[in-house]
């Protein structure tokens, strides 16, 4: 192998007189020297690719920020080339977000005190203005006096992982939020069954806290005849893989109490798919189930509420039809009487049947709302018109009751039944006069108010504005016991045999029914208030009775009146009593005859076709035969969408009527009306 030289250059010797000149060189062997060299050259190229390659990017610096290596992967993390770093141009601190200084100082703090090692995490600015994440791995190096030299180290973008670690960090909140909030129960348990998560709503329904159930296992707090099925039902998930649910399951709380739950049990799986333990969902049940219990105690009452029910249905249909012939005797008194002078002998006898036509109008009334249930007819009504009446019929009979009326100003209107109403309140007043054996106080207070939805009923969401009635009485009170239970039917605290416990079971249903709700406050010997909460009115135009209108004479017209109805007679005599009203009067004996007088009316005209009457008014009732009102309304609706239509019936205004009427009926009317009450509701249908 040759060997390589270097040359020194040759020095020319001096020329000694008489001798010959010439030079003297020396050469040295530098051969091991170039080669040390070229695998220098050599290493720091593989190192530097190595380093280039790496996705770390290298760094030597100085405590104050100051640059003397970086690899050239810099520029492309930061926008910022090396030579601005090396130059002293650019201070790596000046890249580090303001609020991540302290991030970067305090490990370093903390490693000069240990191992001079340190991880830390913060983030940087770069030339375009983007944030990014760094995690920064770096070595202190320091002197023999302890004195910083350098550091060196290696840092990696880490702003996707980041990006990913803070999403599933509100992932989790968000998740862990849901069930922290929900009522129902959540919890994780292993496959021993030890308790590893519970959620607040599991806490509320086993009375304990997730400190206390953590790591405790299920069947201790379950009952020993629960926990054997609750056993068999994690077997089944466990062996099958499928959800598997169990009804009725018994807890003993902490504080000795019995609760019932519905659980969903569902198999977990780790990374592997291997099951890892049960997640489930638990349902309070306890009201329904304590509701069951009572269930045989009532059996004997319920049996009796049915044979009422049996007897309303029959009572209903014997009222209806008593309706239509009371409607008879009603429209043919009344054309005797509009024929009869009044100083003739028989015009008070004719008096006498209209005052008895309309007692026994009550009297079907009273049957309709037993029998039927519901709202007989919703108008919107003045309360302290309604409560004024009831008032002057209480105080009659009972006069050793002190009564206190404060009456609101500007009382909104509410959609009411005045007569279920007027019922609901004359029950509370004789409740509280039960209340005061011996005398006492009881106060009526009307109220305009305006409730915020923490006290509003949930099906209330979008009203906010109510009419209050408050009653109150200084009575011997009850305790909360008796408060929970007064609304429930056949709950009496009176003395067998004085009252049926049905009362304030009827005043919570009716109040319902108008849309409105209740609540009490009592304390012994000290009183109860009952305060009653209407929805007010939309209109702010009460309905008048004929009574209040102060009409002497009915109101009359001259449109044509389409009258369908099944019975014949009701037919004459409506027909009768509208055309002496002034109208024009067509009759159909069925639902399908209407229906085919209305569209020849449609018809296009042909030759010998008789085109009949279009009517202004449909004066339809609502039971018939084949079809009924019902029916006979939509396919009125189809023929002229326009149509009014006035619907009459013997029974009171129930599920059926409502829906028609809010389908577009016009209107309602009660038989047997009186010849003021059909002309007042025809003319403010025709005139609307």
């Amino acid at each position: 192998m040759d060997k390589t030289r270097h040359i020194f250059p040759a020095r020319r010797l001096p020329v000694t007189k008489g001798a010959g000149g010439g030079y003297l060189c020396v050469a040295t062997d530098i051969s091991d020297i170039k080669r040390s060299e070229n695998a220098l050259k050599e290493s720091e190229k593989k190192y530097r690719i190595l380093v280039n390659n790496l996705p770390n990017i290298v760094y030597k610096a100085y405590m104050d920020g100051s640059v003397e290596f970086f690899d050239d992967k810099i520029e492309a993390l930061t926008g910022y080339g090396k030579e601005e770093f090396l130059s002293g141009r650019l201070n790596w601190y000046d890249l580090i977000v303001k609020e991540d200084i302290d991030h970067v100082k305090d490990p370093f703090r903390k490693a000069l005190a240990g191992d001079k090692s340190y991880i830390r995490q913060f983030r940087i600015k770069t030339r375009n203005g983007k944030i990014i994440w760094i995690e920064d791995g770096a070595q202190i190096f320091c002197d023999e006096k302890g004195k910083v030299e350098f550091i060196t180290g290696a840092f990696l973008d880490i702003t996707v992982r980041k990006t990913a670690e803070e999403a599933l960090r509100k992932s989790e909140e968000k998740y862990r939020s849901i069930l922290e909030t929900m009522e129902e129960g959540y919890f994780e348990v292993d496959l021993n069954g030890n308790m590893t998560f519970s959620n607040n709503g599991l806490c509320i329904m086993v009375g304990s806290g997730q400190n206390e159930l953590l790591g405790l296992n299920y069947r201790s707090f379950f009952t020993l005849e629960t926990a054997e099925r609750l056993y068999n039902l994690f077997n089944g998930v466990f062996l099958t893989g499928e959800p598997k649910a169990e009804a009725g399951c018994e807890l003993v709380r902490k504080d000795g109490s019995a609760g019932f739950f519905d659980l969903s049990v569902y198999l977990m799986r780790d990374h592997e798919g291997r099951p890892s333990g049960f997640r489930g969902i638990s349902r309070d049940i306890t009201e329904r189930m304590k509701s069951e219990q009572e269930k045989h105690r009532l059996e004997e009452q319920l049996t009796h509420a049915r044979k009422l029910e049996s007897i309303g249905t029959l009572a209903g249909g014997v009222a209806h039809d008593f309706n239509n012939l009371l409607m008879a005797l009603q429209g043919n008194a009344t054309l005797i009487q509009l024929a009869t002078d009044k100083n003739h002998p028989n015009y008070e006898k004719l008096e006498n049947i209209t005052a008895l036509v309309k007692t026994g109008a009550d009297l079907t009334r009273r049957i309709l709302e037993f029998a039927r249930g519901g709202n007989y007819f919703i108008e919107t009504s003045d309360l302290n018109e309604v409560i004024r009446n009831t008032l002057n019929m209480f105080a009659r009979t009972k006069k050793e009751i002190k009564i206190i009326e404060k009456y609101g100003k500007d009382l909104w209107l509410a959609d009411i039944d005045r007569g279920q109403i007027g019922r609901v309140l004359l029950n509370l007043y004789v409740n509280a006069s039960d209340a005061m054996p011996g005398g006492g106080t009881m106060y009526i207070e009307t109220e305009n108010v305006i409730l915020s939805e923490s006290r509003i009923p949930a099906n209330y969401s979008k009203q906010e504005k109510f009419v209050k009635i408050t009653v109150t009485d200084t009575g011997i009170g009850m305790d909360d016991e008796t408060i929970r239970r007064i609304f429930e039917p056949f709950f009496s605290t009176k003395e067998r045999g004085r009252g049926t416990g049905l009362g304030l079971a009827s005043v919570y249903g009716i109040i319902k029914g108008n849309n409105g709700f209740i609540e009490v406050v009592s304390e012994i010997n000290k009183g109860t208030t009952f305060e009653i909460y209407f929805p007010a009115s939309g209109s702010d135009k009460k309905v008048l009775h004929a009574e209040e209108t102060g009409l002497a004479v009915p109101l009359k017209g001259v449109e044509t009146i389409l009258l369908v109805d099944d019975e014949s007679i009701i037919r004459e005599v409506g027909s009768e009593l509208l055309k002496t009203l002034g109208y024009d009067v067509i009759c159909a004996g069925s639902g399908m005859e209407a229906i085919e007088m209305l569209k020849k009316v449609v018809e296009k005209p042909t030759l010998g076709n008789h085109k009949p009457k279009k009517p202004d008014l449909v004066l339809l009732d609502m039971i018939m035969p084949d079809m009924g009102g019902a029916e006979a309304f939509a396919e009125i609706k189809k023929i002229n969408p326009g149509m009014k239509v006035l619907l009459a019936s013997g029974y009171s205004i129930d599920g059926a009527a409502c829906r028609i009427l809010d389908s577009g009926c016009n209107g309602f009317i009660q038989k047997p009306y009186t010849i003021f009450e059909i002309s007042r509701k025809v003319r403010e249908i025709l005139e609307n």
